[in-house]
């Protein structure tokens, strides 16, 4: 929060980008902070511009996403633009999880990943900045909560990915691996993943879940083709 503070952030972003960009010069987005939600805006948006010029002097060319909201905490999202947080943005980030439901739920009391993302929309353009795109840096479902089984995280994951994908610049799966643990909290915050394991674990490596399948089929089936509607069917199970 201090003027030191901020020119040491500033080293920090601009040499780390610098080099992953040696490492890998592909690299296209860098994001700050991770699931905002209750910070002081004022200290948040000086953050945020601290970084932005930071990043755009190790590279005019890479992509700063701000936001990183847990869901889309519109009022919390409003105080960071009043403070100017929109321009040091090339895109928003959130998370809009409904894990705890169907992803068509409309009842969920966040609202549907699809209603809370037009929330968003609503609010950048308001506030002037219809240029700047929504990115989800996090979603998914978890194999766990309203999924009682992996074939349930597939259906559920494939679908609310069908749903929002064409309101979005990107839509990144969290996360690649389950994580290990024991406990209510654990066992949802862990079987989030695509696989099952790492290779160094035992069992079979880099096991994939059927969530991974059903993406795999997806794409090589559909990616090439336009969403247009629903059909209803009268099988809950079956989504078309």
């Amino acid at each position: 929060e201090t003027d030191e503070e901020l020119s040491n952030f500033y080293t920090y972003v601009y040499e780390t980008i610098k080099l992953v960009k040696d490492i890998n010069p592909k690299t296209k987005y860098v994001e700050f902070y991770n699931e905002y939600g209750n910070q002081d805006p004022k200290v948040a948006t000086r953050m945020q511009k601290t970084g932005y010029e930071a990043a755009k002097a190790a590279d005019p060319e890479i992509i700063v996403i701000g936001g990183a909201t847990a869901r889309f905490p519109l009022e919390f999202i409003e105080s960071l633009l009043k403070e100017g947080f929109g321009n040091y943005i090339d895109a928003f980030s959130g998370h809009p999880y409904t894990s705890e439901v169907k992803p068509e739920d409309t009842t969920f009391k966040y609202g549907t990943a699809m209603e809370q993302i037009l929330s968003a929309r609503e609010l950048l353009d308001r506030y002037g900045h219809e240029d700047v795109d929504i990115i989800l840096s996090e979603l998914s479902y978890t194999a766990f909560a309203a999924c009682e089984t992996e074939v349930d995280q597939a259906s559920y994951g494939l679908r609310q990915y069908i749903m929002v994908s064409p309101m979005v610049e990107e839509y990144i799966w969290y996360n690649a691996i389950n994580k290990k643990g024991t406990g209510t909290a654990s066992e949802f915050e862990g079987n989030y993943g695509l696989l099952k394991s790492w290779a160094r674990e035992t069992g079979v490596h880099y096991q994939a879940k059927p969530v991974t399948l059903a993406f795999g089929a997806y794409n090589d089936l559909l990616a090439q083709g336009e969403k247009l509607g629903r059909v209803e069917t009268d099988d809950e199970d079956v989504y078309i």
